[in-house]
């Protein structure tokens, strides 16, 4: 009985990922006049993914038996499974940019301080690409076991596997912005306690609040 090397499977990785960002941010001192501070945030990132192409890829084993007429005369086997190049593919990118804006005011008196920062994403860009319209090279059959069986050039174009499929995603955001605020009391040496609000202003999306509470151990006891 004679095995086809299909029956074998193995898990590669096959796919790359690169990153890449920039990062401007202006802060003042404090400002004594105005008991505040301000700060100005600006990100870009940009990243994509894709498959490295260095393996070979492996069309869905087909019967000789369902084939169609032109097929049938170009291939040989009872198991047959197209073989595609290692092309490196794009599968999609993805580009952020945002800004952030803070203000610190501090009443030193009573150990509060209040922070009221926004976020805004000037726009995020992405888009996912799946092209896999290629044209096989040849084929694997189950003759002597597993063979490699490439096209030559007088097998016509109609009679070589090919596969049809193609999509793009595009979801762009532009211009969106979330506001948050954030109240500290300083309680002890080395402790304090915050409570805080985001994306208070949106009315369309979840507000998320609650209490936070920090200490330093390292400070109550100097």
């Amino acid at each position: 009985m004679n095995y086809l090397a299909a029956d074998y499977s193995e898990y590669l990785n096959n796919q790359y990922a690169k990153f890449y960002g920039l990062e401007l941010i202006t802060t003042t001192r404090k400002i004594e006049s105005l008991n505040s501070s301000f700060y100005i945030g600006a990100s870009l990132g940009y990243s994509e993914g894709g498959l490295m192409g260095d393996e070979w890829i492996y069309g869905t084993p087909s019967q000789w038996s369902s084939l169609d007429s032109v097929k049938k005369i170009y291939h040989v086997g009872n198991i047959i499974i197209p073989a595609y190049s290692p092309d490196k593919t794009l599968s999609g990118w993805n580009q952020k940019l945002m800004l952030t804006y803070k203000w610190d005011y501090t009443i030193r008196k009573l150990g509060l301080w209040f922070t009221l920062w926004a976020q805004q994403i000037v726009y995020v860009r992405n888009k996912y690409v799946e092209n896999n319209n290629k044209t096989a090279l040849g084929y694997y059959s189950d003759i002597d076991g597993g063979k490699y069986i490439p096209y030559t050039s007088d097998v016509p174009d109609e009679a070589k596997f090919k596969t049809f499929y193609e999509s793009e995603l595009s979801t762009p955001i532009v211009d969106t912005w979330t506001f948050n605020i954030n109240i500290s009391k300083s309680l002890y040496r080395g402790a304090e306690v915050s409570f805080f609000v985001n994306n208070f202003l949106d009315r369309t999306n979840n507000i998320f609040y609650g209490l936070e509470f920090s200490m330093d151990i390292n400070k109550i006891f100097e």
